[in-house]
């Protein structure tokens, strides 16, 4: 494994894991799924844990412990599954990006 590839992999492990832990995902995917898995809403719009699955999904630090093990085993058997992951290290790049180019700005527009 070269360098380049471990930082790729290591941006898409980050990448799908903020998926799966905060964001709704295209026609709200992430959401529903996190939903079946056992993620309620209080009546302050607060996330809570039904099960020990849940607890897992709800906290990236967790998740990312089983998404990078999914991630290295998939490049593994598949090594041409780089470009795959590269489209997430690329989406992660670009929101760290956005998150520290246009912090500023955006605080008062």
């Amino acid at each position: 494994m070269t360098l380049l590839h471990f930082v790729i992999l290591a941006l898409a492990t980050w990448r799908i894991s903020s998926l799966i832990t905060d964001e709704e995902g295209p026609w709200g995917i992430f959401s529903r799924i996190r939903n079946k898995i056992g993620i309620k809403y209080n009546e302050q719009n607060e996330r809570y844990a039904t099960n020990e699955i849940a607890k897992q999904v709800m906290c990236i630090w967790c998740i990312s412990y089983i998404i990078g093990a999914i991630v290295i085993l998939i490049y593994f058997i598949v090594p041409w599954s780089i470009y795959l992951f590269s489209a997430f290290a690329f989406s992660a790049v670009s929101m760290l990006c956005d998150k520290q180019l246009w912090r500023g700005y955006r605080k008062g527009h």
